[in-house]
């Protein structure tokens, strides 16, 4: 489960579809009056993602960013234990056991990190996969931080 965890956040760096999403995400929270909502379907993946590449892209610290994404854990224990418990009585009878799911219900550092190294590894690094895949110059990030941040 971790390994396919780990694989589902490299896709959201690589995948020309989440490519679109995350510009039209950011595009979306550029153009807004106001806040922003913006979920998925489980609030942790495809959300937690998009809000560190937010929170990175204005310059909240690394640290801070993995904080933020890791409160998943907390916010969403109950769905998630609920989720789980059903899946694993619904898979229990081919063999698939609470160790295999449980990985696809919790947000891991390990799943941030796969994004974040990917991003590095196809783009050169956090900036260049902003700059070339989600068009942020610094213009851009100016203005998302003009939009983000308190003055």
């Amino acid at each position: 489960g971790a390994g396919v965890m780990c694989d589902l956040y490299r896709a959201l760096v690589e995948l020309p579809a989440a490519q679109a999403g995350y510009r039209t995400l950011i595009t979306e929270v550029l153009a807004a009056d106001g806040a922003t909502l913006f979920h998925c379907m489980a609030g942790q993946d495809r959300t937690g993602w998009g809000a560190a590449v937010l929170l990175t892209l204005v310059g909240v610290p690394p640290e801070d960013v993995r904080r933020d994404y890791l409160l998943s854990v907390r916010r969403l224990r109950e769905k998630h234990e609920r989720l789980l418990a059903a899946d694993v009585a619904r898979f229990a009878p081919v063999g698939v056991r609470e160790e295999h799911l449980a990985p696809l219900y919790w947000a891991r550092d390990a799943y941030l990190d796969a994004a974040f190294e990917h991003a590095a590894r196809l783009y050169g690094s956090f900036a260049g996969y902003a700059e070339r895949v989600l068009g942020m110059d610094e213009g851009g990030i100016a203005a998302l931080r003009a939009r983000l941040l308190e003055p």
